[in-house]
């Protein structure tokens, strides 16, 4: 027999005897089991296991294929913790102790479990200091002892659950549900081996795998989570934490240890979004990989972040995380690449927004790329890591978006380097752009520890012109300064220097500090463009200094200018220049543009032209002018001047200015108006004081137009006309500033239109010209145009209580008024408080002199003269007043006084005075009326055969005597009366002055015998005897066209009969004229009453 045959005959009957014995087995055991008490010991089994009451439908042993028992429908249940059920639990035992009668368990498989655990309400909360610490020894403890009771009860055992749940409740209210359950767990010897699957409404797929030595304490597993949403189990551990609103990861941690001694793990996160809640604001973090590896022993736990790459915020970091329980301490260190700021930023002031560190450092960072950071922390605890002197965090920043609170300067393009560490951020190697400006080389410190403590920056800038005023005005809290900058625009060019801030938080000073300067710009009180070039501009602590710049308006230059500005109390400038060209065009409308300067120029309308000046110091408080000290040297080129109601334009010269404090002088200046030309000084006394005083000598000619145009400017009475040229001689023109109590009050308190202050004014004249004459005006016009109360034109609407004075002294060869001129004039003007005194010292008016006073007050007249000659040639005297040749020769003698106070637009309406003349030896060569007058009374035929031809050769005179009075501008004639040898007349009446008119009564005698008379009237021959015959007229009407009437002798009073007899002692008759176109008439006469002769 072969040894093959012979053992498969072995084999057969050897497995024969072991089904035959396992079959008696089945069949003995299944006699034992049947038995109430077994059944009772695997009811008290499963009971003691579960902890609770054990309830079942059915139990019952099933022998095929192997003995087991399947109990039905159970229900679970632990009173306050656990409840539930399941369909089916088969369990099967150790075959050996059930054929001795014991029960021991093998296997277990349940099916469809239904378990509900109810939590307790009150949960493990640990203490702030023990938050982040980790008790090895404690968890260590706890979990040998569960592994020594398996190790001791449960060996051997082999347990699966399949489509089992369990559901986690707390208060009644569903926490977590696991589903689908399938586990397998064995026990065959010192090694327990797990396999779990699940899923659950924490997350989609669960599974748990791996091992422990119950012996040796080594173990080695992994778990698995797809899905997993966090923050429900954190809800279930932290309820009060409820920053994490919606969470999804997927999750697998390998772990392995040995001997417990030290843990060792693998945790690997993907695909993670995490949903952040505070309020109704929601933040949503998601991450690409988190790969990190766990490392416990008895003395260290230490977390190692191999990368972390997140894809909201964009952040790459790694680090790790080491508690030494040895040492008791917290080390934390971290680094990052390529991190998104703006994201970071978000997240960071998202989950710690009110922390002040977080919230300092995130208000200055805003966006950018940080390449490096680093984090090095440590600490007795986790608090303990963030306090000042334990944490330091470096980093290097690109493309950086940093807010500068102090300032509010929003700068962009940010790289350099920082480090937050002992309560201070700094930043060093800092560049940095703010609109089209650069900053570089910067260095800026800021503490994070309250509003106390250091803030300090120094940075390079490279700045663009057009950005210049909005960064000073960042610094600036001077009204007037921030106005000034207003009216910068369009500025071009760049600007280097040191921009530095600091040294503290709660009052941060700062200061730049220009190296080099070249700009351009418009500035509207300029009219041109502004142009600054130089290398040394400061500004700091409410100051700015700056010198040798060059500074070009147009065509003025001043290219050494140096000077300072402080307004930390009072406003106070400093300013010199040096080398200047003015034009006068630019400067002019700009000192005109501020309100302090405006009123001491508001009489000048323009001003244009060039000069030179060698030096200009200025200083003084800029709200107190009266404070100004100024200082120049220069000469002007050429100026033109347009005063404030002046008809025309100047133009000063070759002058040289002097400054000195407030005092200046003007030399040498040669002024032209029109074609005349004027030689010029000025000195000004304390020209922005209360005591001001202003002179001015000037002499030259002074054409007839250029004359007029002073007249008019100072108020001279328009009546008065220069028409020829005008020699003016040591003359000079003083003002001085009145001191009332506004003029007291401080510069920002006064009107800018009046200047709180009045002005006295002096003019001293010396004028000679050939001509002038005083020219009506039309009565209608309005009377201020003649008043004089004023300096100019611009005073009279002004009434700011100024006083003008002047002494005047006029010499002229010539002056008309009114159709009479004078052949020389030499007169003393005096004007004192709006009055006008005008002395007359010489004047002759047709060989007549008229010495006396006018006194011109607003519109009123007041004058007294007192005419005079002697031996004077009346036939030149009446050509010359009356412009008619050959009328009266003789010899004459003049003298009177006339007077008149009224209005000086009808002077002869108020004349008063009386008048005496006589004259002899002489003889009346024609006169147009007295020939009409001869013609009428028909004296041809009276003196036929005389030899004397009246109306073409005259007659002559013995003398003529005339005294008359002026009474409101009517000659009354008083008595006058001519004798001559052929001929005497007397007259009487009155000469109306303003009208013009006449109003005479006139005897003429001729010197004959009456009886000559009578018998060519023989009518009368029988009554008269031997007088003298005398014809009485009327002559009334226009002076240039007299009316010639006859008059009755009845009319004739004793007036004239007595001039006859006071002057010529003759007797007369008074007869009627004859009509001269009759040979023949009646004839009336008269005898005189008055005896003839006595």
């Amino acid at each position: 027999m072969s040894k093959i045959k012979k053992f498969s005959i072995w084999l057969s009957v050897s497995l024969g005897i072991i089904v035959i014995l396992i079959a008696g087995a089945f069949f003995v055991a299944s006699k034992l089991i049947q038995k109430d008490s077994m059944k009772e010991k695997i009811h008290a089994i499963i009971s003691k296991k579960v902890g609770g009451e054990v309830k079942y439908e059915s139990m019952n042993l099933y022998l095929f294929h192997w003995p087991h028992f399947v109990v039905k429908n159970g229900e679970i249940s632990i009173p306050d913790r656990l409840n539930g059920s399941f369909d089916t639990l088969v369990i099967y035992p150790k075959i050996l102790p059930l054929l001795l009668g014991n029960f021991e368990l093998s296997t277990l498989i349940l099916y469809r479990p239904d378990i509900t655990i109810n939590l307790p309400d009150k949960i493990f909360e640990p203490k702030e200091e023990d938050k982040g610490a980790f008790s090895f020894d404690e968890h260590k403890e706890q979990f040998i002892n569960i592994l020594k009771h398996l190790n001791s009860h449960e060996k051997g055992l082999d347990a699966r659950i399949e489509y089992g749940k369990i559901k986690l409740t707390r208060s009644g209210e569903n926490l977590l549900n696991f589903n689908n359950i399938n586990a397998v767990i064995s026990f065959p010897g010192n090694v327990l081996s797990y396999r779990i699957n699940s899923n659950s409404n924490i997350s989609e797929r669960i599974f748990f795998k791996g091992w422990i030595n119950t012996k040796s304490f080594d173990t080695k597993g992994n778990i698995n989570l797809d899905g997993f949403k966090p923050h429900m189990l954190l809800e279930y551990l932290f309820p009060n934490n409820d920053l994490i609103s919606e969470s999804k990861i997927d999750m697998d941690l390998s772990y392995k240890s040995k001997e417990l001694k030290v843990l060792q793990g693998d945790l690997v996160i993907t695909n993670s979004k995490i949903t952040l809640s505070k309020g109704d604001e929601e933040f949503e973090i998601s991450a690409k990989e988190i790969d990190a590896d766990i490392y416990l022993d008895e003395n260290k736990t230490v977390l190692t972040l191999n990368n972390a790459e997140f894809t909201y915020p964009d952040i790459k970091a790694s680090g790790e995380h080491r508690i030494d329980r040895n040492l008791n301490k917290i080390n934390l260190n971290l680094k990052g690449n390529d991190i998104n700021v703006e994201s970071s930023r978000d997240a960071a002031l998202f989950i710690a927004g009110e922390d002040r560190i977080v919230d300092l450092i995130f208000n200055i960072v805003r966006g950018g790329t940080i390449t490096e950071i680093s984090l090095e922390a440590s600490g007795e605890n986790f608090k303990d890591l963030w306090k000042r002197g334990n944490f330091e965090i470096k980093g290097s920043m690109t493309d950086g978006k940093v807010f500068v609170p102090i300032g509010d300067f929003d700068l962009v393009d940010v790289s350099g380097n920082a480090v937050i560490a002992d309560g201070k951020l700094e930043g060093t190697n800092l560049k940095a752009k703010l609109g089209n400006s650069l900053g570089y080389d910067g260095t800026f410190v800021i503490g994070i520890e309250g509003p106390i403590g250091p803030l300090y920056l120094d940075i390079t800038v490279d700045s663009d012109a057009a950005e210049i005023p909005s960064i000073l005005k960042k610094f600036i809290d001077d009204e007037g300064l921030l106005y000034e900058l207003q009216l910068i625009s369009n500025l071009k060019g760049k600007a280097t220097g040191q921009l530095k801030i600091g040294d503290n938080k709660k009052s941060p000073q700062t200061s730049v500090y220009v190296s080099e300067l070249n700009i351009t710009g418009d500035y509207k009180r300029a009219p041109e463009p502004v142009h600054i070039q130089g290398n040394k501009f400061d500004f700091s602590d409410k100051s700015i200094e700056f010198e040798g710049l060059d500074i070009d308006i147009g065509k003025f230059s001043s290219p050494h200018t140096t000077g300072s500005f402080h307004w930390k109390e009072d406003k106070f400038l400093n300013l010199s220049l040096k080398d200047t060209e003015v034009d006068l065009s630019i400067i002019f409308p700009l000192l005109s543009s501020f309100e302090i300067i405006r009123p001491h120029l508001r009489h000048i309308e323009s001003m244009s032209g060039s000069a030179f000046f060698s030096t200009i110091d200025f200083t003084g408080p800029v709200s107190q002018s009266r404070e100004w000290e100024i200082s120049a040297l220069g000469n002007i080129n050429s100026i033109n001047l347009n005063l404030d109601g002046f008809g025309s334009e100047m133009i000063i010269s070759k002058a040289e200015i002097k400054s000195s404090s407030q005092d200046m002088t003007l030399s040498d200046a040669s002024v032209e108006i029109k074609e005349s030309v004027m030689s010029v000084g000025v000195v000004l006394n304390d020209y922005f004081k209360d005591s001001l005083r202003f002179r001015m000598d000037f002499y030259g000619d002074m054409l007839p137009d250029a004359a007029k145009l002073f007249s008019d400017y100072f108020s001279v009475p328009e009546q008065i006309n220069f028409n020829s040229p005008i020699s003016i001689t040591d003359s000079n023109l003083i003002v001085k500033k009145k001191v009332d109590a506004l003029s007291k009050a401080p510069d920002a308190q006064r009107d800018s239109n009046i200047s709180g202050t009045s002005k006295e004014i002096e003019l001293i004249m010396n004028i000679s010209a050939e001509s002038f004459e005083w020219v009506d005006v039309d009565e209608n016009e309005d009377l201020e145009t003649i008043e004089v109360t004023d300096l100019s034109k611009d005073s009279q609407q002004k009434n700011d209580g100024s006083t003008f004075s002047g002494k005047i002294n006029v010499k002229s060869d010539n002056f008309s008024f009114k159709g009479f001129d004078w052949d020389t004039l030499n007169a003393k003007v005096s004007i004192l408080e709006g009055v006008v005194d005008i002395d007359v010292n010489e004047a002759s008016l047709c060989g007549i002199s008229t010495p006396g006073l006018i006194e011109l007050s607003s519109s009123l007249l007041k004058l007294e003269f007192k005419p005079f000659t002697e031996e004077e040639d009346l036939a030149n005297a009446i050509k010359c007043l009356f412009d008619t040749a050959g009328i009266i020769t003789g010899e004459f003698n003049f003298d009177g006084n006339i007077s008149s106070d009224g209005d000086i637009v009808n002077v002869m309406n108020s004349l008063e005075g009386e008048l005496k003349l006589t004259s002899t030896k002489g003889r009346v060569t024609k006169y147009g009326g007295l020939a009409r007058f001869f013609s009428a009374l028909n004296f041809g035929e009276i003196f036929r055969g005389n030899s004397i031809d009246y109306e073409d050769e005259g007659f002559p005179y013995s003398f003529i005597t005339v005294t008359a009075e002026i009474n409101d501008g009517q000659l009354i004639i008083k008595e006058a009366a001519m004798d001559g040898p052929s001929l005497k007349i007397v007259c009487e009446g009155s000469i109306d002055l303003v009208n013009q008119k006449l109003d005479l009564k006139i005897l003429i005698i001729p010197v004959m015998a009456v009886d000559s008379v009578i018998e060519k009237i023989p009518l009368l021959k029988t009554v008269l005897g031997k007088d003298f015959v005398s014809i009485p007229i009327k002559v009334t009407g226009d002076i240039s066209d007299p009316k010639i009437e006859e008059l009755s002798p009845h009319t004739i009073g004793a007036g004239l009969l007595g001039i006859i007899k006071q002057t010529l002692n003759i007797p007369v008759t008074l007869v009627k004229p004859l009509d001269s176109g009759k040979k023949k008439e009646k004839a009336e006469s008269e005898s005189s009453e008055e005896p003839s002769g006595d």
